[in-house]
């Protein structure tokens, strides 16, 4: 449930501020990935404690979050629990693939092309 409150944070954030061009440009396929990847995390970030959140109700459980009783999403049914909690799982692989891509992108222009990526990434100048 944090993770889905730091997303929405991040996303309201995003939209409400100017990303920086990239100073040089990157490459149409660098350009490309770096989107997919960010997108595809994005989306990832929301899904997963949905998910969750879903399975976790569906199964009988209850949602806490901290000292809060969240209401649960959808009805008490077993075998639905299990396919949300494999999705879940299957969803948590996929998470750490993309953040693999992520911090090896983020360490080929640290490292290997020495632009402005990781200078414009960074809260200190």
């Amino acid at each position: 449930m944090l993770i889905l409150l730091l997303m929405t944070l991040r996303i309201i954030t995003r939209l409400a501020f100017v990303v920086p061009d990239h100073e040089p440009p990157l490459n149409a396929f660098e350009r490309l990935v770096s989107t997919s990847v960010h997108h595809l995390l994005y989306i990832a970030l929301i899904v997963m404690p949905l998910l969750g959140w879903a399975a976790t109700a569906s199964g009988g459980f209850p949602v806490e979050f901290f000292h809060w009783h969240l209401p649960g999403l959808i009805g008490e049914r077993e075998q639905l629990s299990e396919q949300l909690f494999m999705w879940h799982e299957r969803l948590g692989w996929a998470i750490l693939g993309l953040v693999v891509l992520h911090v090896a992108g983020a360490m080929f222009h640290w490292k290997i092309k020495r632009d402005n990526v990781m200078k414009r990434m960074s809260l200190f100048d």
